[in-house]
């Protein structure tokens, strides 16, 4: 408990202060480059030292990321304010929290001109090797379904379907059959419209013209499911 209170303590400090340096970015601009995000990553690992040092249980480290992310959101130079959601990210995604990870991704997107459903696709994969407890595999499919619509209306059919399976070891692991079921249908018609490999081209026509049609038809009640979602 005592490290809690130090924790908000710190980060109410620290977002304040950052405040004060100006206003969160209205709109989303490009990614800092390399050298400005270790600059900062490396400032930022300094001055978090001893917070990190201080943190005992999962619990502590998740609430850390939580406060990150409000630290970030103050921060107005742009390689701090990347540097900061990026590791309430990953320490949201190393503890088990995809919520909470996927809130630091929105806030990303909107500050950054970052490529969302990919990233979210990324944390998605991190996170799930860290779950252990029964109920985060149980609301895996629901976390997990919107992030696929999203994939399939950008037209992203191979993350869509790397998703896709992720669910399906989920519903696999909670004995969901229903959902296993519904996910397996999906990776099917997913599978549709993965690129085909060179040896199925025939007589010169790529297989992916030749089948066209078909695939055009899969994609057009795909989207059409994920808008209905939506």
């Amino acid at each position: 408990m005592r490290t809690l209170v130090t924790l908000q303590s710190f980060f109410i400090f620290t977002a304040f202060t950052a405040s004060l340096a100006g206003q969160e970015l209205a709109s989303p601009q490009a990614v800092p480059d390399l050298s400005a995000r270790n600059t900062a990553a490396n400032a930022v690992a300094e001055a978090y030292r001893p917070v990190y040092a201080s943190l005992q249980t999962s619990e502590e480290k998740r609430e850390l990321a939580r406060k990150l992310l409000q630290v970030g959101r103050a921060e107005s130079k742009p390689a701090e304010k990347f540097v900061y959601y990026r590791s309430a990210r990953n320490m949201a995604a190393k503890e088990g929290d995809l919520t909470t990870a996927f809130q630091v991704t929105d806030q990303m997107a909107r500050d950054f001109a970052i490529d969302k459903v990919e990233m979210q696709a990324e944390v998605a994969e991190m996170t799930v090797v860290y779950w252990r407890h029964p109920d985060d595999f149980r609301r895996c499919s629901t976390l997990f379904e919107k992030l696929i619509d999203d994939a399939v209306l950008a037209k992203k059919y191979e993350t869509a379907k790397r998703l896709t399976t992720l669910a399906m070891n989920c519903a696999r692991e909670h004995q969901d059959e229903t959902t296993f079921a519904k996910l397996s249908i999906k990776d099917r018609e997913l599978a549709e419209l993965a690129p085909l490999p060179k040896k199925a081209l025939s007589r010169g026509q790529p297989a992916t013209q030749k089948n066209a049609p078909a695939q055009e038809e899969v994609r057009s009640v795909l989207i059409k499911k994920s808008l209905q979602r939506q």
